[in-house]
């Protein structure tokens, strides 16, 4: 994997998609044919996507093979509830549970 080479997408059921508008990754020219419009990341932080349990969003790796993965909150902490979270992890997202292998590099697009 080396990083910046694709470019992702998040999309909350039909809202807009939010990702890096303004990268130079080689699968941007694939959001004119999958995505269309597509918001800055940088303007909508993931949390207004996320942000309490249930919620759900899709989130595309890779434009061009169009690697989606589904996220869902399972469970929200608080500062005051009685869980110990290292300091370095508060306010942030994890992933807890996941299947299978990591994601090959170009393995061919859907279109």
């Amino acid at each position: 994997y080396q990083r910046g080479y694709h470019a992702y997408a998040f999309r909350k059921g039909r809202e807009p998609w939010l990702g890096p508008v303004n990268a130079t990754s080689i699968d941007m020219q694939q959001c004119v044919f999958c995505i269309g419009y597509m918001g800055s990341d940088k303007d909508v932080k993931l949390t207004a996507l996320l942000n309490k349990p249930g919620d759900k969003c899709l989130y595309v790796k890779d434009l061009g093979d169009w690697i989606a993965h589904r996220i869902e909150v399972v469970q929200v902490y608080s500062s005051s509830d009685e869980v110990c979270i290292p300091a370095e992890m508060s306010g942030t997202a994890h992933v807890l549970d996941g299947a299978n292998e990591g994601i090959p590099e170009d393995i061919g697009s859907v279109y």
